[in-house]
């Protein structure tokens, strides 16, 4: 969403919706951020399902509510971590990289006004950690790199599943399309890279209107941290 009210508004309609489906205890992760910095509202569902739905009965569905800086921000954190081959995410990884995201994502935070950094214009001390960490790590550059390092190869044509083998011995993102009558190819062909590229990439098999909204929900595989970078320069240029 596009801010802070937007995804309480958001949050506020799930919960006065009538849906048959329970509802669990959610997760605010954006008032209680967890210690590596993610925020993020968690929505857990508990599927009901009858008749030709009842195959479904019982699954658990996770929605999750973000803007689009905490949204760019997980990006960035995946998209190192697939470069670097870190878990950084579960709390792995180069020490440096994790305390600069947690910075980041507590100056982010007051770029974006949450209550609880109300009224603080600027956080000098932490803004100028995240920039001088950002010079130490050459984030920027880093991350510009990841970008147009990428090759993207594989026909993006219309349909309503795609399969994205990113491999990263040879920083090649593949994306496959696939119609609603080849599930099954889908599935196979999901299969075949998953046991092909192993702990060197990763694969995920998405069902999307277009290929241009594949890249906005997952703007990691394509290594886009544009959002993040141009946020991210808001507290740099200030020093």
């Amino acid at each position: 969403m596009k801010d802070l009210t937007a995804v309480y508004k958001l949050r506020n309609a799930f919960d006065e919706a009538r849906v048959e489906h329970e509802q669990e205890a959610p997760k605010d992760y954006i008032e209680r951020p967890k210690e590596d910095g993610y925020r993020s509202i968690h929505l857990i569902f508990k599927y009901h399902g009858r008749g030709d739905k009842a195959v479904y009965d019982g699954l658990r569905i996770e929605v999750q509510l973000r803007t689009q800086i905490q949204h760019a921000w997980a990006t960035a954190v995946e998209t190192v971590g697939l470069f670097r081959r870190e878990a950084i995410k579960s709390g792995e990884g180069d020490q440096r990289w994790r305390d600069f995201f947690l910075s980041v994502s507590q100056a982010f935070a007051i770029l974006e006004k949450h209550s609880r950094f109300r009224g603080f214009i600027l956080n000098a001390e932490l803004f100028e950690n995240v920039t001088e960490a950002a010079r130490e790590l050459d984030v920027v550059n880093r991350l510009l790199g990841y970008q147009q390092a990428l090759t993207l190869v594989g026909q993006r044509q219309n349909a309503t599943s795609y399969l994205l083998e990113l491999d990263l011995r040879e920083q090649r993102l593949t994306v496959s399309g696939y119609s609603r009558h080849q599930v099954s190819l889908a599935q196979a062909a999901y299969a075949k890279a998953e046991k092909k590229l192993g702990s060197s990439g990763d694969v995920v098999l998405v069902a999307a209107g277009s290929a241009n909204a594949l890249k906005k929900a997952y703007p990691n595989y394509f290594a886009d941290t544009s959002l993040f970078l141009r946020t991210l320069a808001r507290i740099i240029n200030k020093f």
